[in-house]
């Protein structure tokens, strides 16, 4: 019963994440949330027995994919208007078109 527990809440933690990735603005903090969605992905793989799979799933996506787009984003120094406008009621808007 707690592993059932367990892997909802996981699993409700990386729906979240999904969706304030979508939503967010910023394309730093986007691939922050992206990190973390991997790593939560991973902790589930392990948590199912799968532990080659979530290694190579860390291994891969965090240690060259993810790293690359945060270097290429870092580099061309991306800069959003929409950001300077950083109004709350636009996520609701943007949920809304989900």
């Amino acid at each position: 019963m707690l592993n059932l527990f367990f892997s909802i809440f996981v699993t409700s933690l990386i729906l979240t994440s999904l969706s304030l990735l979508v939503l967010m603005l910023n394309t730093v903090h986007s691939l922050l949330l992206l990190l973390e969605i991997f790593v939560l992905g991973s902790v589930l793989l392990f948590f199912f027995k799968v532990e080659f799979l979530g290694l190579i799933f860390l291994m891969i996506y965090l240690g060259a994919i993810l790293v690359l787009f945060l270097f290429v984003v870092m580099m061309l120094d991306i800069k959003t208007a929409a950001a300077a406008n950083d109004d709350p009621n636009t996520y609701v808007f943007k949920g809304l078109g989900l």
